[in-house]
């Protein structure tokens, strides 16, 4: 018996909804393509990255814009003619004049600064009359020293024959009063008259009054000496106070110099701020800003009057980075840069078929963060590629166009990248990571 078996034209609902044959083969070739993928992921290459983001910045600090600022105080009374904002200016050519608030302002300070320097030369003379009056003080205190010391000695070599004078008289005295008392004797014995005694007597009584005599005088001239010597060293005191009044005097008048010249340097510093009311460019470049209106802007000092930016030819980026990309990125590293407003279609994990973005190296990496856990990265241009011809020119890259980067680490297949991003591991950039070496401790040897 032959069992015949319903084909499908026999179930017409079961033909409503079966699946078209293309769809069918769509999925069979999504299936393949699947599995492919997923096979291909073992070893496709996957570049990996740090991004961050900055903006094109000079890279010499004195290249950047810079705004400059008053020296002085006053109003402004010339512009430049036809200055505007976006204008270039050359190194030196003069942009501003500032009038100072006083009309004769300058005439005044020059007058001061005559009055005072004649008042210096008027010092100047009067120290060198009082190193004048020093030495002729201290030459007649020399001198009145000397005669004063010679008076005293003479005074002393009289008082010193004085007493001489007493001694020898002393001596006198007790000779006839020795030859007294011997005629005394002798004439008790009749060998001797009354007159011859009587004339020794009184030759004796003379003799004694010659000695109380002396003896006075070397009394009168003791007190005198003392009082010469008195005198001397109260004369030597008044000396030497006088010396020093004149040294006092030659000090005071350095002083009043000292105190001119600051005051003339006080003077000459304004007039100094009144010579920098003229404002130049300090280098050639593009105003970016500008605040001084010509005949109503009262400034001040240390006002801003304008921005300007220099012309630069050595162009950076200057990029913040994570802090959990930081210890990856080391200088030398390249750096795919996407700048604003240049058109371009980025493969983060192959940039080498990615359009419009540039090449560049991390130039250095600062040490410290911004205060939110972001750290700056300074990259310089860098061809990658045999297509690549630097960065674009200064008419599409300015300073302060923003720029997104892309360090590039560590070269890994794409199913690595998959396993590491769905478990949140970081990044590595070398087989082994950095540690710290140990080091054998240095014995020192026992006290």
């Amino acid at each position: 018996m032959i069992q015949v078996f319903p084909s499908t034209d026999d179930f017409a609902s079961m033909q409503l909804v079966r699946t078209g044959s293309w769809i069918r083969f769509v999925g069979r070739i999504t299936l393949l393509g699947l599995v492919l993928s997923i096979i291909a992921m073992l070893f496709v290459p996957w570049q990996q990255t740090a991004s961050g983001v900055g903006m094109v910045v000079a890279i010499d600090p004195q290249e950047r814009p810079q705004p400059v600022r008053s020296p002085s105080k006053g109003v402004v009374e010339y512009v430049k003619p036809g200055l505007r904002e976006g204008s270039y200016v050359n190194q030196g050519e003069l942009l501003l004049r500032l009038s100072p608030f006083s009309v004769d302002g300058v005439s005044q300070i020059d007058t001061q600064i005559i009055a005072m320097e004649s008042k210096e030369a008027a010092a100047w003379s009067g120290l060198e009359v009082a190193k004048q009056a020093v030495v002729l003080q201290e030459s007649g205190g020399k001198s009145l020293t000397v005669s004063l010391k010679q008076d005293l000695e003479a005074a002393k070599q009289k008082w010193e024959q004085s007493r001489n004078e007493v001694t020898s008289l002393t001596a006198e005295l007790q000779d006839k009063q020795n030859q007294l008392r011997v005629a005394e004797e002798v004439a008790k014995q009749g060998l001797v008259s009354r007159e011859e005694l009587f004339s020794k007597r009184q030759a004796a009584e003379s003799q004694a009054a010659k000695v109380q005599k002396a003896q006075n005088a070397v009394h009168e001239l003791s007190a005198s000496l003392i009082s010469k010597e008195e005198e001397i060293e109260a004369k030597l005191q008044d000396i030497a106070i006088k010396n020093r009044v004149a040294e006092q005097k030659v000090l005071e008048a350095m002083q009043k110099i000292n105190t001119i010249e600051k005051e003339i340097l006080d003077i000459r510093n304004k007039r100094g701020e009144l010579d920098r009311l003229e404002i130049r460019a300090p280098r050639s470049g593009r105003i970016q800003e500008w605040f001084g209106v010509e005949g109503s802007d009262t400034i001040k000092e240390g006002d801003q009057l304008f921005v300007i930016v220099p012309d630069t030819d050595e162009l950076g980026v200057e990029m913040k980075v994570s802090g959990n990309d930081m210890p990856l990125i080391q200088e030398g590293a390249q750096v795919r840069l996407q700048f604003e407003g240049w058109p371009a279609v980025q493969f983060v994990g192959w940039p080498s078929v990615a359009v419009g973005t540039f090449g560049g190296k991390v130039n250095r990496v600062f040490p410290t963060d911004d205060g939110k856990g972001n750290f700056r990265v300074l990259v310089t241009p860098e061809n990658h590629f045999n297509r690549e011809n630097g960065w674009p020119d200064d008419r599409y890259l300015r300073q302060g166009v923003r720029a997104n980067g892309w360090v590039l680490l560590k070269q890994v297949p794409l199913g690595q990248e998959i396993w590491r991003q769905l478990n949140g591991f970081p990044p590595v950039v070398a087989e082994q990571e950095p540690g710290k070496e140990k080091t054998s401790k240095v014995k020192l040897p026992k006290a």
